[in-house]
């Protein structure tokens, strides 16, 4: 029982060690960003990142050294990854200020009510829209209840009106479960896209920077999807993936 409790106390203290040492490093980081040591400060950044650490700040910030030391498809994709823990308005800003910086693919434009709805979903995370579900589920069962025991118009209203709410809350849960599902890639080298990751016949290039969707792999290639639609093999070394946390 000793030794434990010594062994706990032991990685206690090294746990605090490490989180003193990534605080000063992300200080001298954001200093040598300050003094525009671009080069610097992304090896600061990255040694954090290494640790398997992550926050929005440390995102953001590495997006900045690189767009700043001229990195631009590597800041889209730290921009991206800030993003995908919080929407942020100065991140947006910035990202489509990467983003003027390279031939951006122009995407298939969608129809006003696709859009719209889309919209909707991104408003919400995939568990808020459960939660919403679930209480539709409840309130309709608790208008059917109460409509049983009394036929009144006002109480067949309510359970017509929580059923097709409860319909719509599916529907964005189910739409958001595709959406969050979904991995994309940026491309940091330009690639070629190939019909096929056999024959390796080229039909395009995809330019540096650019945000794919990654469909299917191979042991070096990944199926893709440009946002004008066109799909294809691309070898892996020139894509940077996007993970979901």
């Amino acid at each position: 029982m000793k030794y434990r409790i010594i062994i706990f106390f032991i990685l206690l203290s090294l746990i605090g060690f490490s989180k003193t040492h990534l605080d000063s490093l992300f200080i001298t980081a954001n200093e040598h960003y300050q003094t525009e040591k671009y080069a610097e400060a992304i090896d600061n950044y990255q040694t954090i990142l290494d640790s398997n650490y992550f926050s929005f700040e440390l995102y953001f910030n590495l997006a900045n050294a690189n767009y700043q030391f001229g990195k631009i498809p590597l800041s889209i994709y730290y921009y991206e990854k800030a993003l995908q823990i919080k929407k942020d308005k100065n991140a947006l800003n910035n990202l489509a200020l990467a983003q003027n910086r390279i031939t951006l693919i122009e995407p298939i434009p969608q129809l006003f009510y696709i859009r719209w709805w889309n919209n909707i979903t991104h408003q919400l995370s995939m568990k808020i829209w459960s939660v919403l579900l679930i209480t539709g589920i409840w309130l309709s069962s608790a208008f059917l209840i109460l409509f049983i025991k009394n036929r009144k118009k006002w109480k067949f209203n309510g359970l017509l009106l929580s059923i097709i709410i409860t319909f719509l809350m599916g529907a964005q849960m189910y739409n958001a479960n595709i959406q969050e599902n979904k991995v994309y890639g940026i491309i940091l080298k330009e690639a070629k896209l190939f019909d096929d990751n056999i024959n390796y016949e080229s039909s395009g290039n995809v330019g540096r920077g650019n945000k794919v969707l990654l469909l299917d792999e191979s042991e070096d290639m990944f199926l893709i999807k440009i946002l004008d639609g066109q799909s294809g093999w691309a070898e892996k070394n020139r894509i940077k993936t996007l993970e979901i946390y």
